[in-house]
């Protein structure tokens, strides 16, 4: 038994080769169709790619600007360096002392009201002891009072 394409006569091969080859042609130029469609034709796309690069090397220019000025920013540095290093050196030097300065008050204040707080602690203690010292009192002289007229009567 012969199989596929053998089986048919060579006219029905031929054309269903020709019915592929046109629908496959079909496709390809309905896909041109819709790709220049989208694309607006081949001159919007030419004016598209000029666009692209003319914005490619403004970038590239404004960049180049940049580093430009950046590296020019850095020679300023390095002559005025050492002047404001030297200013800086004296500023950070007055900043330190103010600095330690405060840091000093703040841990004296610090020790100020600790003392202060053990100072007022103390004294509420032995007012806080004279009451209760004294309450006792009045509890033994009030005890005795009681014994008297107890044994007065």
């Amino acid at each position: 038994m012969k199989k596929g394409r053998e089986k048919k006569s060579q006219k029905k091969i031929g054309q269903e080769d020709r019915k592929r080859k046109d629908q496959q042609r079909k496709r390809m130029e309905a896909k041109e169709v819709e790709k220049n469609r989208k694309d607006g034709g081949e001159e919007k796309r030419k004016e598209r790619k000029k666009i692209r690069r003319k914005k490619e090397t403004e970038k590239f220019k404004e960049s180049e600007k940049k580093r430009e000025e950046e590296a020019r920013r850095e020679r300023e540095k390095r002559q005025n360096g050492a002047k404001e290093e030297k200013e800086n050196e004296r500023l950070n030097k007055n900043e330190r002392e103010k600095r330690n300065k405060e840091v000093k008050d703040k841990r004296e204040r610090g020790t100020e009201k600790k003392q202060d707080g053990m100072k007022e602690r103390s004294r509420r203690k032995k007012e806080n002891d004279t009451k209760i010292r004294k309450k006792k009192q009045q509890d033994i002289k009030e005890k005795e009072n009681e014994n008297e007229r107890k044994g007065d009567r």
